[in-house]
């Protein structure tokens, strides 16, 4: 019989390991779900491109595009906030320090067109990867669009993101308000879940032990 308790004990890692990721698009609701560690945003700069650099490192985020690009409202795109981007476009790539499973960020585009443009945005945990296609967002001279994921689990960390624009190579996606943080605890149907497998495994390998 034992594989039968193999199978149990595969079946209890597989739903012990199951992943989730909870959107928002309201910031209020996103900051009131947790505790925000890092707020970053770059509107003491106001001038138009500034290089900080790749890697570059702030607020427990690694910006790792390639060649990161600051640009600032005095830049000829017109965006009304300081923005980062990827100096060549698309995708804006990020590492996140993997303590925290809530990410948010308001999001913008600059092109030659000066209009929305479709972005892809990724976004990577240490159990999964969650693609979100096809999502409209604005041009950085209007008000920006806030994107905000949250993992359903407290053992689930964010430890990337990616934004990449639909429309080719000339149109650029960037973020301001970089959120990382935790959410205060595990809500109560993923405690429950995570209880109920600790006791499935106990008593599987107390099986195993006697057999």
């Amino acid at each position: 019989m034992r594989w039968i308790s193999s199978i149990i004990l595969l079946l209890t890692f597989s739903v012990c390991a199951s992943a989730g990721l909870v959107t928002y698009n309201s910031e209020a609701n996103f900051q009131a779900a947790g505790s925000i560690a890092y707020n970053t945003n770059w509107d003491s700069f106001t001038g138009d491109f500034e290089y900080p650099g790749d890697p570059y490192t702030i607020g427990g985020v690694t910006y790792t595009s390639g060649d990161n690009v600051i640009v600032g409202p005095e830049s000829f795109y017109g965006n009304l906030r300081s923005m980062m981007f990827y100096n060549f476009w698309t995708p804006l790539t990020a590492d996140v320090l993997p303590t925290y499973n809530m990410l948010g960020f308001d999001a913008g585009v600059i092109t030659g067109g000066g209009s929305n443009s479709l972005v892809d945005i990724t976004v990577y945990t240490n159990f999964d990867t969650y693609q979100f296609n096809g999502l409209t967002v604005p041009y950085a001279t209007n008000p920006l669009q806030f994107f905000g994921f949250i993992t359903d689990s407290m053992a689930e960390s964010i430890t990337g993101f990616a934004l990449s624009s639909e429309n080719g190579e000339l149109w650029a996606p960037g973020i301001t308000d970089v959120q990382v943080g935790n959410t205060a605890a595990i809500p109560e149907p993923a405690s429950a879940l995570l209880t109920g497998c600790a006791v499935l495994l106990l008593g599987v390998l107390a099986r195993r032990r006697n057999a």
